[in-house]
């Protein structure tokens, strides 16, 4: 039993290395260059609760959350309507966006913000963030209300992601033409939608996904719904600042913000003497996760199921052994727990990291005030800088839980055409090269804002010439890649750059950073699907579905764990074979199997 423990542990240790020696190279190096600068001890052992956060959380997800939600999703077909389901899937996505940790940075990343340079911005990251994740979370469910729509009436996706870029695009050009603070308005919108998706949104997303299948198109893939989520969070977020400039003049709020008047908001509001305590971290990180367990559970007695489900523990075939089933609230146990040391480590390590390297990004290539022996590489600095960075990004992006689960799901819908790791590298080379444009921004003083809609310009274009199917997988896959580390670190590591680098030019706050990176993986991926569709063109019919329908006693799917009832075989050549389809049809008889081609 011992032997087997300490085997378990050491492979899920073994996953999280590749990540942990990137925080630990990245600590040593600010250590060394830094001097008076350099982080704390305090940041070790947030690095350290950041991994441990992330180990209890991707385990509860895989044990709690993930079954629990495909259980409930598996349900709820039986007791509501497909419309219903889509209604319902505006709550579903305000629950999914509180619960991520990458939400949780917001707070603090918006204490990096000057006030009397940009008060809107910062006040929506401190003093009104509550409204701001409230305002995330409401779009995010309409982004997943409308994805379900889609799914249940088999509408395509690319009329919707064109109708949804050029209304963010058109939000963008007003915010650019009647806000003073136009360009870091616009960064700061389009960065902050794509904070909200994360390993929490995407398994659960797929699993709710599957209902609507059975509801709506059975042939309908659950792809495409991720999508709209950041550019829906864009939109919320133009939105909300264009309304903060109505309501409230900017004199008059520099002054309030000056003399300590700006009112707060009291939903998430926690005492003075205990906000700055690590106790508080824990504690939001707790409250945030919550909610989705609860929501959950409430949906699973709805669907008359009046015990969790239980799962294997441990399921890996690479470990070998099981000790058995647990019930899925270990699994969401693990979650809350993880959550609260995600916070934690966000907090007191990962982003005080992220922003110490963003001020040794910025002597290396600048003239920063409190290291003498700056600019450390000369004119040549820029581009070394460019290429650490891309790996950096690229790294970040391969140890994103959620990239792996939808890669996964791709896999699976394109019948191994587009492997799993097929589809994290293109990610991964997309938001490498993304890193390495938007330093490059920032070193010119470029406006964010020409890249992103330009560059969004050019996506759309290259969506038309794709598949339907490579469609979806281009615009979901990189929404899916900035979660727990890449959203908090890049941000971070973007207004510490700038304001260490101290650019002169083109006014930014550091924000664009994660935009310009996603964007940027969707760059990647059109042209490799299309690629691979005029590879397979001439093989497009080449596969065949098989739907196996059991009629079988209704008390054989009152086992807890039956789940599938159909399944897809991968076929050479099928198509019309009468032979095949008379042994298919020989099979059919009372009480079997029957096939239908």
């Amino acid at each position: 039993m011992c032997g087997e423990l300490l085997g378990y542990l050491m492979a899920k240790v073994r996953e999280s290395l590749g990540f942990a020696w990137v925080l630990i190279a990245l600590y040593v190096a600010c250590l060394a260059a830094l001097g008076d600068q350099a982080p704390d001890s305090g940041v070790g052992w947030g690095i350290v609760s950041l991994l441990c956060g992330h180990l209890l959380f991707t385990e509860g997800l895989k044990y709690g959350l993930v079954p629990l939600g495909q259980r409930v999703g598996s349900q709820m077909p039986q007791i509501v309507s497909g419309r219903s389901l889509v209604l319902m899937a505006c709550f579903l996505g305000a629950a999914f966006t509180f619960s991520e940790p990458g939400i949780g940075s917001l707070r603090i990343i918006g204490r990096h913000l000057v006030p009397e340079q940009l008060p809107y911005l910062h006040c929506l990251l401190t003093r009104w963030v509550s409204v701001t994740i409230f305002s995330l979370g409401i779009s995010v469910g309409c982004a997943l209300a409308l994805g379900f729509a889609r799914i249940y009436n088999g509408w395509p996706l690319k009329p919707v992601v064109v109708a949804s870029v050029c209304v963010v695009s058109a939000l963008s050009f007003y915010v650019l033409l009647f806000l003073d603070d136009g360009e870091e308005t616009v960064s700061f919108g389009w960065d902050v939608g794509t904070i909200a998706i994360g390993p929490t949104t995407v398994p659960l997303v797929l699993a709710f996904g599957v209902a609507m299948q059975r509801v709506g198109t059975p042939d309908e893939p659950v792809l495409g719904v991720i999508a709209l989520m950041p550019l829906f969070g864009a939109c919320s977020m133009l939105t909300l600042a264009i309304g903060a400039t109505m309501i409230v003049d900017r004199n008059e709020l520099v002054m309030a913000i000056e003399s300590g008047d700006v009112p707060r908001d009291t939903i998430f509001e926690l005492p003075e003497s205990f906000q700055h305590s690590p106790m508080s971290e824990m504690l939001c990180g707790g409250l945030a996760m919550m909610p989705l367990v609860i929501l959950l559970r409430i949906l699973l007695l709805l669907t008359e199921q009046p015990t969790m489900p239980r799962v294997c523990f441990p399921d890996d075939d690479e470990l070998g052994f099981s000790w058995g089933r647990i019930s899925t609230s270990w699994g969401c146990c693990s979650a809350v727990c993880g959550q609260m040391l995600l916070y934690l480590g966000l907090s007191k390590g990962l982003i005080p990291l992220a922003h110490s390297t963003g001020v040794l990004a910025a002597a290396i290539c600048f003239q920063v005030d409190s290291m003498p022996s700056s600019p450390l590489l000369g004119s040549y600095g820029v581009f070394v800088l460019a290429v650490v960075l891309a790996v950096l990004g690229g790294m970040l992006a391969l140890c994103e839980p959620a990239l792996q689960m939808l890669a996964n799901d791709v896999r699976s819908y394109t019948h191994n055409d587009f492997s799993q790791q097929h589809a994290t590298g293109f990610v991964a080379i997309g938001l490498a090269v993304g890193v390495s444009v938007a330093v490059m921004r920032q070193a010119y003083a470029l406006p964010a804002s020409a890249i992103l809609i330009s560059g969004y310009a050019v996506a759309l274009l290259a969506t038309l010439c794709t598949s339907e199917l490579s469609s979806r997988i281009a615009w979901d896959l990189p929404s899916a890649a900035t979660g727990i580390f890449s959203a908090p670190f890049l941000v971070s590591f973007g207004l510490a750059f700038e304001a260490a680098a101290g650019v002169t030019g083109v006014k930014s706050t550091g924000f664009g950073f994660l935009a310009i990176s996603t964007l940027f993986a969707i760059l990647s991926l059109l042209p490799a699907r299309f690629m691979i569709d005029k590879c397979l063109g001439n093989s497009a019919g080449a596969y065949s579905s098989i739907d196996v329908k059991l009629d079988a006693p209704q008390d054989l799917f009152s086992f807890q764990d039956s789940t599938f009832e159909s399944f897809e075989l991968e076929l050479d050549d099928l198509g019309t074979d009468e032979n095949v389809c008379s042994e298919m049809q020989s099979l059919n008889g009372p009480n079997q199997s029957s096939f239908t081609l």
